[in-house]
């Protein structure tokens, strides 16, 4: 009886663990993208779409941080103020949120370390794509890339992308990466 119980219980423990076999990891493309669509307040919000708790309500279990809303009591008023973070799961994308008293105004995002590539922009407005967002190329002479986005029931955005690299005759060696910034479009109901 005591050996039927240990088996019953074996055989349970591997269904379960068969049953929580992890997803593949995302690309850092894919991740930025689900980011970008949840940054962007639905429609029906008000002026407040964009308040730093707002922000922060949508996208914080996406990454990790706090996005607290500025102190008044340590800065000049209207102030520009950052927060940081990162996205995790073992992707190397780090994400800076600039705004003033009244909220976000861009989200910052820079990865592609690894990779280093243009091609990264591509994959990005694929990813917002499969994220059901509307993807419309524009045309930028100063940008690798840049779009305006529309998520089904959210605000516009606009989406600029840049390659950086360090200069060539560095001691250690050439390393490029991608800043992708995410801008909520005026007209749309965004802030300006």
């Amino acid at each position: 009886m005591r050996m039927f119980l240990v088996a019953a219980f074996v055989a349970a423990l591997g269904g379960s663990a068969m049953a929580q076999t992890p997803t593949p990891a995302a690309t850092e493309e894919s991740a930025i993208g689900h980011l970008v669509v949840a940054t962007l307040a639905p429609v029906s919000y008000g002026a407040r779409a964009y308040d730093w708790d707002a922000v922060s309500i949508r996208i914080s279990s996406h990454m990790h941080w706090h996005l607290a809303p500025p102190d008044r009591r340590d800065r000049s008023l209207k102030a520009l103020v950052s927060r940081n973070g990162w996205i995790g799961d073992g992707l190397d994308v780090a994400v800076t949120a600039h705004g003033d008293d009244e909220g976000v105004r861009t989200l910052w995002f820079r990865y592609g370390a690894r990779t280093g590539g243009p091609g990264g922009a591509d994959k990005l407005g694929e990813a917002l794509r499969a994220q059901g967002a509307a993807v419309e190329v524009r045309q930028s002479p100063s940008m690798l890339a840049a779009y305006t986005i529309t998520p089904p029931g959210r605000h516009a955005a606009l989406l600029a992308v840049r390659q950086h690299c360090t200069s060539p005759q560095s001691a250690a060696a050439q390393r490029c990466w991608l800043e992708a910034v995410l801008t909520p479009l005026a007209n749309s109901g965004a802030p300006q």
